[in-house]
Formats: C-alpha cells, sequence, structure tokens
C-alpha cells in the first residue's frame, strides 16, 4: 500500500460514522474485512520503498572477488538510517496534505507512522545488498524472513486494535 492509502485508510477510520436507518444486517464477527494480504501489506510505504530503491540505485556495487561483508557498506547503512529516520516524517507529511485537501483538521498518525517505519525497515533489509549484508553470518533468507514477519505481525495487530477497514460490500 502507498502513503497516501495509508493515511487515506486513517482518515476513513476517524471519520464520524453515518448513522443507520433501521438494523445492521452486518454486526459482529460477520462484518466484511480486509483480506489478510491486503491487511498486510497496507502499512507499508511503497513510495518511501521506491525512493529508498533509487537512491540505493546509486551506490556503487561491492567490490569484486573480495567476500561480500568485507565491502564496505557505510553509505548503504548511512541511506538505510536516514530514511528510516524519515519515513515517519514522510507519513505525517502526506497524512497532512491529505486532510488539508479534505478540509478537516490533521492529527498526527501516531499508528501510521510507527508501522509505517517498522514495515519500511523491514521492506529495506530484505532487499538485496541490504547493509546487512556488512555481516558475514547475513543471508538473503533471513531479510526475507523478516520482512513476512514483521509485515504479518503488523497486519494482526492493526486487525485487533481496530486499525483495519471494512471491506466495500
Amino acid at each position: 500500500m502507498s502513503l497516501v492509502g495509508m493515511t487515506a485508510a486513517r482518515m476513513v477510520r476517524s471519520a464520524e460514522p453515518a448513522p443507520r436507518v433501521g438494523p445492521s444486517l452486518a454486526s459482529g464477527p460477520s462484518e466484511k474485512t480486509e483480506d489478510f494480504l491486503t491487511q498486510l501489506l497496507r502499512y507499508t510505504p511503497t513510495e518511501w520503498v521506491g525512493i529508498y530503491l533509487a537512491a540505493v540505485a546509486l551506490l556503487p556495487l561491492p567490490d569484486e572477488g573480495i567476500a561480500l561483508c568485507e565491502s564496505s557498506f557505510t553509505w548503504r547503512w548511512v541511506l538505510f538510517g536516514i530514511f528510516t529516520g524519515l519515513a515517519p516524517f514522510a507519513v505525517w507529511a502526506v497524512a497532512a496534505v491529505q486532510a488539508r485537501a479534505a478540509g478537516i483538521k490533521a492529527t498526527v498518525p501516531w499508528f501510521e507512522m510507527i508501522v509505517g517505519t517498522i514495515a519500511f525497515a523491514a521492506w529495506a533489509i530484505a532487499l538485496p545488498l541490504s547493509p546487512f549484508y556488512d555481516f558475514c553470518d547475513w543471508n538473503g533468507w533471513m531479510g526475507a524472513l523478516v520482512a513476512v514477519i514483521v509485515l504479518a505481525v503488523i497486519g494482526l495487530v492493526a486487525k485487533l486494535t481496530g486499525k483495519a477497514l471494512p471491506r466495500p460490500a
């Protein structure tokens, strides 16, 4: 999901519910909610991951002929730190712009800022040549496993805390 989608979902969740006319046919556990895959990806700031990928692509590739962990990953660590540190501000900025466009008072999207940052870091760790390849014991499957576990936990936490949106009928 994108930053725009993530913050739009928050605006929908925080909107006043429309008054119901008549009894509700979809209440309780039978209410349709997003499927797990959609919920899993909802809080991944895809634009931020894309910008990070573009920035990382500007860096030189690790030296050939030596072990990967013996190459310099300093600039990859710097970019990872900068992008992870700025991720909550990117989420906040998009939420503020959307609120202003909708003509409503902007509030700080704490949940989205936190999970968006965590999801970004998980995706960045899973990418090929992430800074974690600086560690000689690091393998690509480890980053993928971290991303899958983190995104699954985020999806479950969102459902448990009521952050999931109802699926359109």
